[in-house]
């Protein structure tokens, strides 16, 4: 039986981690604690590289039975000290496969984008937003035919990350994309979705 990790299991390996992400979090404010605060200027600098991992849902009525995609990204972000705001790019794949009245059918949907990047608050639990322009692409093969279409579109995006140690953080992203305009196999379809990701990441 193939397991798929889908926006369902994503959360549900989000929480099993909260106690370990739990037990690093005390242990970073303890050593804070003894330590003294972190310079302002490095409390206020955000600049990280971020590996995600987690599952996406595409429309069901245009996509079924491969709707639910596995997910794998990195994305890097900054801010300078002082800024208002920051700015952020990655790239993203997910894909899914299954058979459809004997067929195999695959999935692959590509992103690459860009925007701006807010993290509020200087804590070792932060939460961030970011919004901005992607381009996405979709390609389906059904029983070894194969079509696909790329679009414009916009996205948003937020959650928390949360500080491990003084350079790498663990955390999770809900993301939607929406917008886009495709055509696959002759049909008007697009690629919006919404998305739920697991972080981890490295500052610098």
């Amino acid at each position: 039986m193939q397991i798929r990790p889908t926006p369902a299991l994503s959360v549900l390996s989000l929480f099993s981690l909260l106690p370990l992400v739990s037990c690093a979090s005390a242990a970073r404010n303890a050593y804070q604690e003894a330590a003294g605060p972190a310079a302002p200027s490095a409390q206020a600098r955000e600049s990280r590289i971020a590996l995600i991992l987690g599952g996406r849902s595409l429309d069901e009525d245009d996509y079924a039975p491969v709707e639910d995609q596995g997910v794998l990204g990195f994305e890097f972000a900054y801010e300078g000290v002082g800024s208002a705001c920051g700015f952020e790019a990655g790239m993203q794949v997910s894909a899914d496969e299954d058979d459809f009245g004997g067929a195999d059918i695959e999935a692959i949907t590509r992103e690459i984008y860009g925007g701006i990047h807010k993290s509020l608050g200087t804590s070792n639990v932060r939460p961030y937003v970011g919004a901005g322009l992607t381009l996405v692409g979709v390609e389906i093969e059904v029983g070894g035919l194969s079509d696909d279409d790329a679009s414009a579109a916009l996205y948003a995006h937020g959650g928390l990350a949360i500080d491990v140690s003084e350079s790498f953080f663990v955390g999770f992203d809900l993301r939607v994309l929406f917008g886009s305009d495709l055509e696959i196999g002759g049909v008007e379809t697009d690629a919006d979705y919404t998305q739920f990701g697991l972080l981890l990441g490295l500052r610098f």
